[in-house]
């Protein structure tokens, strides 16, 4: 096994606490527990981002402690419900829980979640977070767009679950604007993303196209837990995974200028974190040249080991850009003249 180092500037823990706002059209919407539209946090390295809104066609488990009082930074009281599924109710404009639960008359509660909804976690707690003790598999094959997200915890929430627009007893338009429990959600997984250009600005010509961008050796399994200092431990001795990161049949044209080249059918390539080996991770990339401006091409095939990049192991929460700087040796000629064979011209008697 290899374990990923987690950088403390992520580790570091951003709490959050509830602020009890009661007005509510009818006392059901007051008292049922909803969840405004999770927010997710900036990865870094970023270069445009990804899931920085939360989708509605997306769900998650959260779990729920009661308390009589403040209990500001430490998880712990009655637990109220765990692993219960919220989904998006579009009439309401947030998510609600399934089976539904309702605040309490008194006391107060907290909140944690995961994301998207998963049955192969255990129970959260203040000591180790999140745990995914069973092996989770990422995928392959261009299958890795599940973004596994954890949140900390939301503590001493009260009924909250409608203000208005501007949180007064109104907003011109005598409609409630929905604002339920706030969570902030953080990226478990490692995002890649590409981007291609030609090294120089080669003759009028030559054209390049950009056909796939194919990772290899990818481990694809491993174990997580939230708090470790290692929260991920990949599974280096199991089946390791091959993802295309871009594919286009016509071909993506490019030149000096870097070019996106935006993940296969719309499918991000989000990945288990993990130590860069060498020999191991691989990235493949297939192009054509045309010499004739572009009446015809050739192809090219381009094998590269990930652990000559700058980047020693892909880390939780961070988005990785690969700039692919492609370049070509120009033609040049070494003329050299054969010497003149030396033969007899034979004896010419007169």
């Amino acid at each position: 096994m290899k374990k990923l180092f987690f950088i403390t500037a992520i580790a570091s823990v951003a709490l959050a606490s509830c602020v009890k706002n009661e007005v509510a059209p009818t006392a059901m919407q007051q008292n049922e527990i909803t969840f405004a539209a999770p927010v997710v946090g900036p990865q870094t390295k970023v270069n445009g981002e990804i899931g920085a809104t939360y989708n509605t066609g997306e769900s998650f488990d959260v779990w729920c402690v009661h308390n009589t009082t403040d209990i500001s930074d430490t998880w712990g009281g009655t637990a109220y419900f765990s692993d219960v599924k919220a989904t998006y109710d579009a009439g309401l404009g947030g998510w609600t829980l399934s089976p539904k639960y309702y605040w309490p008359a008194t006391g107060k509660l907290s909140f944690v979640a995961l994301s998207p909804s998963l049955a192969n976690t255990t129970a959260y707690d203040h000591a180790n977070g999140f745990q995914i003790t069973t092996a989770w598999s990422q995928g392959a094959n261009q299958d890795a767009i599940i973004d596994l997200m954890y949140s900390e915890p939301t503590f001493d929430c009260e009924k909250a679950s409608f203000v208005n627009a501007d949180n007064d007893n109104d907003d011109d338009s005598g409609n409630y604007k929905f604002n339920g429990v706030d969570i902030n959600f953080k990226h478990a997984l490692s995002y890649i993303v590409f981007k291609v250009k030609t090294t120089a600005d080669y003759s009028a010509t030559t054209k390049f196209r950009l056909n796939t961008i194919t990772l290899s050796g990818i481990y694809t399994t491993g174990t997580f837990n939230q708090k470790a200092v290692d929260p991920w431990t990949e599974d280096t001795s199991g089946a390791t995974g091959t993802y295309v990161a871009y594919t286009n049949s016509t071909g993506l044209d490019f030149g000096t200028s870097a070019v996106n080249a935006p993940a296969a059918a719309t499918k991000e390539i989000i990945l288990l974190p993990q130590e860069l080996i060498a020999g191991q991770q691989k990235i493949t990339v297939n192009y054509q040249i045309s010499t004739d401006g572009g009446t015809t091409y050739i192809n090219q095939v381009q094998e590269v080991d990930l652990k000559n990049a700058t980047v020693a192991a892909w880390e939780m929460g961070k988005k990785y850009t690969y700039n692919l700087s492609i370049g070509m040796t120009e033609i040049i000629f070494d003329p050299a003249v054969t010497y003149w064979t030396e033969e007899a011209g034979g004896d010419i008697t007169f």
